[in-house]
């Protein structure tokens, strides 16, 4: 469900939609993206450090890091899944 900043002016609503990172539907081209949780979970990762809520920042990360350990442990022998900082 995406979220929307809304303000009334004079009386009248406006909401502004916010963008989402990841995309939700997946068209012909490029093609289908076959992980969006874990492009979900690496976006996370990426931008969690920049959130001005450590706490939050915290919860996120958690959540991203165990997923993403999740799938690092089913990969199948000779694949690896490496973070690369930028």
């Amino acid at each position: 469900m995406p979220f929307a900043i809304c303000i009334k002016i004079h009386g009248k609503k406006h909401c502004f939609p916010l963008p989402v990172p990841v995309p939700t539907h997946h068209g012909p081209d490029p093609g289908p993206i076959n992980f969006p949780e874990l492009e979900l979970a690496t976006t996370i990762l990426t931008v969690a450090p920049d959130l001005k809520d450590v706490a939050f920042a915290k919860e996120l990360t958690a959540i991203a890091r165990r997923f993403v350990d999740g799938v690092k442990s089913g990969l199948p022998n000779g694949v690896e899944l490496d973070e690369v900082k930028t």
